[in-house]
């Protein structure tokens, strides 16, 4: 008997100690996803670090404004439905999402970020204040971290794209959840090249 008592106290223990690796439900992260938000982000791959200005403004409309390196500060990206929009000092043209290359970390992380906040709950595992949630797209696995108290993101990335995307500085522009709007995700995997 004293040994079943041991060996449930062992379990139990154990148990309790391995919790931070659960699955656990952050309504606070699902609702700053769900919000207008805007924050200041740092691209880095393959040795070089891209800074700019993200914000999002409704689901599927997103601008992103670059402000390093020098021969990117300036250019505006404009993500809204099917068509994204560059700008630069007064000059601007219009493509369709789809004509992007398929490895666009920058398209992949709008369209997650779409998707979780339309989802009913968001879910991921916490571990030292850091909540990760991880999913599948059509171009890859990616890993999407956010604050667990606060639950504003932290970085994002990619298994198969050798980027990665901090983010720091997030701001909610507006506590209403934002209308919800189906997003598909992409069908083929996006590329970021360097100029």
């Amino acid at each position: 008997m004293k040994r079943l008592f041991l060996l449930m106290v062992l379990a139990i223990s154990v148990f309790m100690f391995t919790g931070c690796s659960e699955r656990k439900t952050l309504d606070s992260a699902r609702s700053s996803l769900n919000s207008a938000f805007e924050c200041d982000m740092k691209m880095n791959y393959d040795n070089s670090e891209f800074d700019a200005r993200l914000k999002r403004i409704e689901p599927g409309v997103w601008e992103t404004e670059f402000t390093a390196p020098d021969t990117l500060a300036g250019v505006k990206l404009m993500f809204s439905g099917n068509d994204v929009t560059a700008s630069y000092k007064g000059l601007s043209f219009t493509v369709p999402k789809k004509a992007l290359p398929v490895k666009s970390i920058l398209t992949n992380f709008i369209t997650t970020v779409d998707t979780l906040a339309a989802a009913p709950e968001l879910q991921g595992s916490e571990k030292d204040g850091i909540m990760t949630v991880t999913g599948e797209t059509e171009s890859g696995t990616y890993t999407l971290t956010m604050d667990t108290k606060s639950g504003l993101l932290n970085s994002f990335s990619m298994k198969n794209i050798p980027v990665q995307i901090n983010f720091e500085n997030m701001q909610v522009l507006s506590t209403q959840p934002a209308e919800t709007t189906p997003v598909t995700m992409l069908n083929e995997p996006v590329q970021i090249t360097e100029s």
